[in-house]
This record gives structure tokens, sequence and C-alpha cells, in this order.
């Protein structure tokens, strides 16, 4: 079964665009959200957040997972 995954971002965030970098370097599909609203209704106090199958990564905890290839 194919993840579902969202990066929580905004245009304005390098480490955003470094994550997203990382999943586009290995065709990892995602949606991304930038409604702040959303966002914060979800606690999410610092980008980027990474959401596989509902569950939330932190950008280092992210790199980490698409680097040990663990994202379908």
């Amino acid at each position: 079964m194919k993840d579902s995954i969202k990066v929580y971002s905004l245009p304005t965030c390098g480490m955003c665009t470094m994550l997203k970098r990382e999943l586009n370097n290995r065709s990892i599909v995602y949606t991304v959200c930038e409604d702040t609203d959303e966002m914060a209704k979800m606690n999410i106090t610092s980008l980027p957040v990474l959401s596989v199958n509902g569950e939330l990564f932190s950008f280092k905890d992210a790199l980490r997972k698409i680097k040990q290839g663990e994202l379908n």
C-alpha cells in the first residue's frame, strides 16, 4: 500500500524547500499544505512537518525516514 504523504510548509521556509527536494529526488509522491489555520489546529508550531499516514515527523526525523528508504 502506498503511503499517504503530506508536507506542511510555507513558501518562504528554506528547510521546507530542502525537505521537498529530498522527496522529489527520490520520486516520492506527496501533497503540500500551506494552510496556517490547519497547522494551528494540529498544534504544528515549527516547519516543516511531514505527515505519513497521519503520523507527524519533524524535519530531522523526516529526513532520516526519507534517506533510509522508509517511504513508498
